[in-house]
């Protein structure tokens, strides 16, 4: 594959929903990688429930006490076109357009945010979560257990959910520093192909958008405007670096391009994406500006915001 693949994350509270949104989502998707956080508990490091959550509320409740490094390895291998095996020598799962994710701590844990392309909360309130839990485990016992041992599973059940206000405080650190850092918050009490319907829809159009852009930056480091105009809006409002102020229309961005490569030699390299609050796309970029001799004379991270519609760029916005 050309382009690492794109990696979607499901976020939310347990009992939101995340593990069957995950199969449906990859599922509409068609040419998607599904991976799942509990298929890496076996090799995973974290604080244990109910013994060890005082001593990590105490400490100040870090996401990263979830220390799941084979997760990350996996998912960066996997995006970059490689197939991986799940632990304990489980199922291999091949390399794909879409990587669907299930993530509790979206892109908070560290290393994650760089391989995350879009991450969902599925907002639930926190009493409704707990409820499918406690019936998820009723239904378990009643259709699993043998009669002589549904006493002890109870008791099990009991010793687990007595303690929920430590489990509690684990999820309302996950609303507190998660959901605020998410593209997309959806509904979590909607149902399932609902949710997986627009997120497929969100998912599609932002993947479009990203393809779109990391041509239209190859296009400008190739000095190929005709092809960056082709997917600009014909009154577009683009933002003039070098002089000041504005320029409107594919006439105006081409006599402003012009000019300035007249007299510097600038690149610009997309090194990540996001989404604004507003909507429009956010690209973290290295600008490297030369003079015509190849001297360095700047080199720094900007970010460009667009306003992108129909497959076509509206507008830009440069942020140092």
């Amino acid at each position: 594959m050309s382009q690492p693949s794109f990696v979607v994350a499901i976020a939310g509270v347990s009992g939101a929903g995340k593990t069957t949104l995950v199969r449906r989502v990859a599922e509409l998707l068609g040419d998607a990688a599904a991976l799942h956080f509990d298929d890496y508990r076996p090799v995973a490091n974290y604080p244990h429930y109910p013994a060890e959550m005082p001593q990590w509320i105490e400490a100040g409740r870090d996401l990263d006490a979830w220390e799941i490094p084979q997760l990350l390895d996996d998912l960066k291998a996997l995006r970059g076109g490689q197939a991986i095996t799940l632990p304990d020598h489980k199922d291999e799962v091949r390399p794909a357009r879409f990587i669907v994710l299930e993530e509790p701590a979206g892109r908070e844990r560290t290393g994650m945010g760089d391989v995350i392309d879009f991450v969902v909360w599925l907002d639930l309130p926190l009493e409704i979560a707990l409820a499918r839990k406690v019936v998820e485990a009723f239904d378990y016992w009643l259709h699993h257990i043998p009669p002589a041992e549904l006493a002890q599973a109870v008791q099990r059940g009991v010793d687990y959910f007595s303690p929920y206000p430590l489990a509690r405080a684990y999820y309302l650190t996950l609303i507190e520093r998660v959901k605020p850092n998410c593209d997309l918050i959806l509904d979590g009490t909607r149902a399932t192909d609902a949710l997986a319907q627009e997120i497929v829809a969100a998912v599609e159009t932002n993947a479009r958008n990203r393809a779109l852009l990391i041509q239209t930056y190859a296009a400008f480091n190739a000095r190929d405007v005709e092809a960056i105009l082709a997917v600009m809006h014909p009154e577009v409002d683009w933002p003039n670096g070098m002089e000041g102020g504005r320029v409107y229309g594919h006439q105006g961005v081409r006599d402003y391009w012009r000019r300035q490569w007249a007299l510097i030699d600038p690149r610009v390299e997309p090194r990540g994406f996001g989404i604004e609050a507003d909507g429009r796309i956010g690209v973290d970029v290295q600008q490297v500006v030369r003079n015509l001799e190849g001297q360095v004379l700047s080199d720094r991270q900007v970010r460009h915001v667009y306003l992108i519609r129909d497959g076509l760029i509206m507008s830009m916005e440069i942020r140092g």
